[in-house]
């Protein structure tokens, strides 16, 4: 495995203040955490866009077409739980020339 030396933390400027007591928890734990403030309408330097992207492109690949709405969530949830057991995969979300600040 690897030492994680900082944790990065990506925050989408959207109008909305963080709270002070949030601000001084970042302003507490510099050493451990990273704030990163991508510019307005950017979804390539955010990882969540790639892990969204491979979900919808490869959901159905373990639990075949969802024929309702329940079995679409279920089918949604059980790929997600199957993300964390292939680290490979968690990484290559942050291999993207725009997301390797985040690696």
């Amino acid at each position: 495995m690897f030492e994680l030396s900082k944790l990065v933390a990506s925050f989408q400027k959207i109008g909305v203040t963080i709270p002070n007591g949030v601000q001084a928890w970042i302003a507490e734990n510099a050493n451990k955490i990273a704030v990163f403030h991508p510019p307005p309408y950017t979804p390539d330097l955010n990882p969540d866009e790639y892990l969204n992207n491979d979900l919808k492109k490869n959901v159905h690949r373990l639990s075949g077409l969802a024929s309702s709405k329940k079995e679409r969530k279920s089918n949604v949830l059980a790929y997600l739980r199957h993300i964390p057991k292939s680290p490979a995969k968690v990484r290559s979300f942050f291999q993207a020339k725009e997301t390797k600040y985040a690696a």
